[in-house]
């Protein structure tokens, strides 16, 4: 992602530091159910949510097995594509620039209807084979983990940010959220649970 301008410094940092996150958790296997990490900058007008989550915390497994599970994963894929009703912003009127959603539930989703359509196919056949190896090599206990990035295009608050988020009302599973904030010259961090989903700052 390219940055124009300086105001957009807080979102670059964000990103990079959400990239930083997503590596190390891939990498070392960080996985705590109940626990996710949320890193929001804002910027003027621009805010930038990023969430790392175990797909357990959303869903209640870590990857899709049956049927119905599959549905239940294109259900949440739905509810993320949708942050206008996971974040509200005190005091502005937001609108959605841009959702990436990555993961490896997500993902085998994707394959599960492409194997479905392909099925017949010699050659899909052979890299079904190589992809479901590659998946056993990657995860043999299940686990499965989700990269979110929100922008959003938001009137400026008048007052201090105020951000409700929602994600426990949707996700029962999900019991804590550690934050880490950046707008102007403050940043910080913070911990929301179902019982205090607000932050300010």
């Amino acid at each position: 992602m390219k940055i124009a301008n300086p105001r957009t410094a807080g979102v670059a940092l964000c990103l990079s530091l959400s990239s930083n996150l997503y590596a190390e958790v891939r990498q070392h296997g960080a996985h705590e159910h109940g626990v996710a990490q949320l890193l929001m900058a804002v910027d003027g007008q621009q805010v930038q949510l990023v969430l790392d989550s175990p797909m357990f915390n959303l869903a209640g497994f870590g990857q899709a097995e049956s049927e119905t599970q599959h549905q239940e994963v294109e259900e949440i894929e739905k509810m993320l594509n949708d942050p206008l009703a996971l974040f509200a912003l005190k005091g502005s009127e937001c609108s959605v620039v841009s959702v990436v959603l990555e993961g490896g539930a997500f993902d085998e989703h994707e394959e599960g209807h492409d194997e479905h359509k392909d099925e017949h196919e010699e050659e899909h056949d052979d890299h079904k084979d190589e992809h479901v190896e590659g998946h056993d090599d990657h995860g043999e206990s299940g686990h499965s983990d989700v990269h979110v990035e929100w922008s959003l295009d938001c009137s400026e608050p008048k007052d201090d940010v105020e951000m409700t988020v929602t994600l426990f009302e949707y996700f029962e599973h999900l019991e804590q959220l550690d934050v880490q904030y950046l707008s102007g010259n403050t940043q910080g961090a913070d911990t929301l649970t179902a019982e205090q989903p607000v932050i300010r700052f």
